[in-house]
């Protein structure tokens, strides 16, 4: 069955850079392509990010480095 899933980035301030993905999804493996940009459309500098992923069974935080 379908569950709301809720994937953002977050800068190192823990300020949200961008919602990639809020909605419902079906099962199975999804992957997702960050374009460097923020809500607001402009270019982010290179650094280190989180993305944490929230879904009715938890959530996850990961750390990437985005290289421009």
């Amino acid at each position: 069955h379908r569950q709301r899933v809720l994937l953002r980035i977050f800068d190192t301030k823990g300020s949200l850079v961008r919602t990639l993905l809020d909605e419902n999804t079906g099962p199975g493996t999804h992957s997702l392509r960050w374009d460097g940009r923020n809500n607001a459309g402009a270019s982010v500098p290179s650094g280190i990010f989180f993305y944490r992923i929230d879904t009715p069974q938890g959530r996850q935080v990961r750390k990437m480095m985005l290289i421009r």
